[in-house]
């Protein structure tokens, strides 16, 4: 594991994407995949590769790269969502925890942009940071078999996407009527890691009408 530092913020997110970045441009033999997550890349090795000698390798290669730290250029991907009880079912728990209306849920949840930080581990799903604490809310105690795809969700301090049915504990606010990943092309997919989303507010009609298309 190359480990970035403790914090979940931008700067180290800037060092865990320019390192992955570093690594598939200049792959290091022996690393069979990479996994990016929030300050930290797990590598997965061939069974025979000499570990010492790869960490040596991986060190150099840092090491020769002053780019690291870099700050980097984000998309911005605005993605509409229905907040409606009707595809929402968790929305009122989430108001009743937290002693707030739909109305404000739906501000609060539209007022910022939230940065990819990495995609998986489930295939597709966004985690995203940072979560306004007002919207904190406990995972399910009986998750769900089935989520909908395209359902927006809470779990916690964090929010997400699940791009497609699945099984989820996460409270359910809304619904994209949009694809947002691309399971055969995954670098033709909506946003990628580092892009920043955007959540925009559309009613029931526009979902419908977007649904159809």
């Amino acid at each position: 594991m190359i480990d970035c530092g403790n914090q979940i913020d931008t700067q180290t997110h800037n060092k865990v994407v320019n390192i992955f970045s570093l690594l598939l441009n200049k792959p290091i033999q022996g690393v069979i995949n990479i996994h990016p997550a929030y300050n930290s890349l797990m590598l997965s090795l061939d069974n025979d590769v000499d570990i010492l000698d790869v960490v040596k390798k991986i060190k150099i290669l840092i090491s020769d790269n002053a780019f690291i730290e870099k700050e980097l250029k984000r998309n911005i991907v605005n993605i509409p969502v229905c907040y409606d009880l009707s595809i929402g079912p968790d929305l009122m728990r989430v108001c009743e925890l937290n002693n707030l209306t739909i109305e404000d849920v739906i501000r609060i949840h539209t007022s910022k942009k939230y940065l990819v930080y990495f995609i998986g581990f489930t295939l597709g799903f966004p985690y995203l940071g940072h979560l306004n604490e007002k919207l904190h809310t406990p995972r399910l105690d009986s998750p769900r078999i089935k989520v909908p795809a395209g359902s927006i969700a809470i779990g916690g301090n964090q929010t997400g996407i699940y791009p497609f049915q699945s099984a989820g504990g996460w409270n359910l606010i809304g619904k994209t009527p949009i694809t947002v990943y691309n399971k055969d092309e995954p670098s033709k997919s909506l946003f990628q890691m580092g892009d920043e989303i955007q959540f925009v507010p559309i009613n029931i009609d526009e979902f419908n009408r977007l649904n159809e298309i």
